[in-house]
């Protein structure tokens, strides 16, 4: 652009056009490619963004500065670095840190706030490095399961708030959750997640909706809640009347319990009617 020539005109792209093929890793099989249409990819981020802004408390993601160890043509680094700077106001880095040395000197030369995109085997190394931690203000873990016990040692040793994404490459990043605080993902947008029986007999969760353009089994196996229930607190009639409900379930031995601190509310999570898992929660 000429000087003079005024703003620059960001060209249109067809949402339907074939943007990238992703191989998955094949850790489940032999590695499939999946093509990606833009739609689906500036989708996925659109829906992600919101998320990530209410659990940091933000109104966006502009000024924050995205420092990587996972390269962009892996279908976490590519959504969670490239695309969430261009479609979600984010900055990146340039580089791609892999040692804990090198991680540290690529968060002290950006400017906060700044977020580390990591993995659990890249954390748990830069933790154990015995390094010095610049601040941190978020930290997105992905691609494999990531401990709460590792969870609170980042957070503590960063200051920062980390979030762990869950996701495929045939789906996308779908859902997230803060590890330190539940265990329970929530899906991004307008994604639901069915249990659904094949024709070969085996269940499948299948996450459909929003940007995934057709329904999307996962091999993980999901525990899903299908209904809240609440029972006022008021002394022990609250507690008798909690446990009279898991007990009427026939479901007592399932009952995973949070710490029983004074609160109005128990919430009971009935999980999906096939299992009648449920889960409880203090608030």
């Amino acid at each position: 652009r000429e000087p003079g020539e005024g703003e620059p005109v960001v060209p249109a792209i067809d949402g339907a056009q074939h943007a990238v093929s992703l191989l998955t890793s094949g850790s489940t099989g032999v590695p499939q490619p999946h093509a990606k249409r833009w739609d689906t990819l500036v989708g996925d981020v659109e829906a992600a963004v919101p998320a990530l802004c209410r659990l940091l408390g933000l109104d966006s993601l502009q000024g924050l500065t995205l420092v990587a160890t996972v390269p962009v043509q892996h279908s976490y680094g590519l959504e969670s670095t490239l695309l969430l700077a261009l479609h979600g106001g984010a900055a990146i880095d340039s580089g791609r840190p892999f040692y804990p040395a090198d991680i540290v000197q690529a968060l002290e030369s950006v400017p906060r706030p700044r977020a580390l995109v990591t993995t659990p085997f890249h954390l748990k190394t830069l933790l154990q490095s015995g390094l010095a931690l610049p601040p941190v203000d978020l930290l997105l873990s992905a691609t494999a399961p990531l401990s709460p016990q590792l969870a609170q040692q980042a957070e503590q040793a960063t200051g920062g708030v980390l979030l762990e994404i869950y996701g495929s490459t045939e789906s996308g990043q779908v859902a997230v959750r803060r590890t330190t605080h539940s265990e329970v993902w929530e899906t991004f947008g307008a994604i639901a997640v069915h249990a659904r029986t094949g024709d070969d007999g085996v269940e499948r969760f299948v996450f459909e909706g929003d940007f995934i353009p057709e329904p999307t089994p996962m091999a993980d196996v999901l525990e899903l809640p299908a209904k809240l229930i609440n029972v006022e607190l008021k002394g022990e009639p609250g507690w008798q009347q909690a446990l009279a409900t898991v007990e009427a379930a026939e479901a007592l031995e399932r009952v995973l319990f949070s710490s029983f601190e004074h609160s109005e509310v128990l919430q009971l999570w009935a999980a999906c009617d096939r299992d009648n898992f449920w889960r409880v929660q203090v608030t």
